[in-house]
């Protein structure tokens, strides 16, 4: 795994140092008005009430602090505030003499289901004879393996595919059996599964589903926000001991 993840390193390494090369420096001598410092941001959310801060920018500095209103547009995103995320504040203060400050932004996960469990130590494999590809071993339940593929057509595009997989029995996952038993995952097209060769992980969405025992859909569990972090062998053995 970890020679699969470098060797996607090397290679966005090495694009990103030859588009350094080719391109000019260039210097802003527009008006001044305020913009995000990014189009978009990936910010991986796990249960630990992490803030992440979502930078803003002047195109130029004052003599003087400058605060801004925040606002957020429902309907815009699929997250809930108050449920999904929280802003800390809906103002956001330039101090003087600076252009960007961050609006900082925290959030909480609550699992439906396996409440008792915040994390999982899981192994992974390279699998042979399909490119790209590696096998979790154990991602939600002991003895339930997922395959997932890494995307390489496109270096600054880095996404994950997957195909429907078993991932448990209902009666492992609720305690009791619904539909033909089997606790079905796919990865949903309307969002972004990506990883990260720089930071080692893997963020992925996924729709956990169950089936009539004649194929047709017995009914949705929900879709759920998953992180992926590959860590050290001595991160592996202080978690160990922790009790995971």
């Amino acid at each position: 795994m970890k020679k699969l993840l470098m060797g996607c390193m090397a290679a966005l390494a090495a694009l990103i140092s030859l588009v350094g090369c080719e391109q000019d420096r260039v210097v802003y001598g527009g008006p001044n008005y305020l913009m995000f410092s990014d189009t978009i941001y990936y910010c991986p959310v796990q249960e630990t009430n992490e803030i992440f801060n979502v930078p803003v920018s002047a195109t130029e500095t004052a003599d003087r602090d400058r605060t801004f209103a925040v606002e957020v547009i429902d309907k815009k995103s699929n997250a809930v505030e108050g449920k999904h995320y929280k802003i800390l504040s809906n103002t956001v203060t330039i101090k003087a003499g600076e252009r960007a400050a961050n609006v900082e932004v925290t959030s909480s996960y609550f699992g439906e289901f396996m409440q008792d469990v915040d994390m999982r130590l899981i192994t992974s494999e390279v699998v042979e004879g399909e490119e790209n590809t590696i096998v979790l071993r154990g991602y939600y339940y002991d003895g339930y393996d997922i395959k997932i593929k890494f995307t390489r057509n496109k270096v600054l595009d880095p996404l994950i595919e997957m195909k429907q997989q078993l991932c448990a029995s209902t009666g492992e996952a609720f305690g009791t059996i619904h539909g033909n038993g089997k606790l079905l995952m796919s990865q949903p097209t309307q969002y972004v599964s990506y990883y990260s060769t720089c930071e080692k992980f893997i963020f992925q969405y996924t729709t956990l589903s169950v089936d009539n025992k004649d194929g047709s859909l017995y009914g949705v569990v929900g879709t759920f926000a998953n992180i992926i972090e590959w860590i050290s062998e001595a991160e592996w053995e202080k978690l160990k001991e922790q009790g995971y």
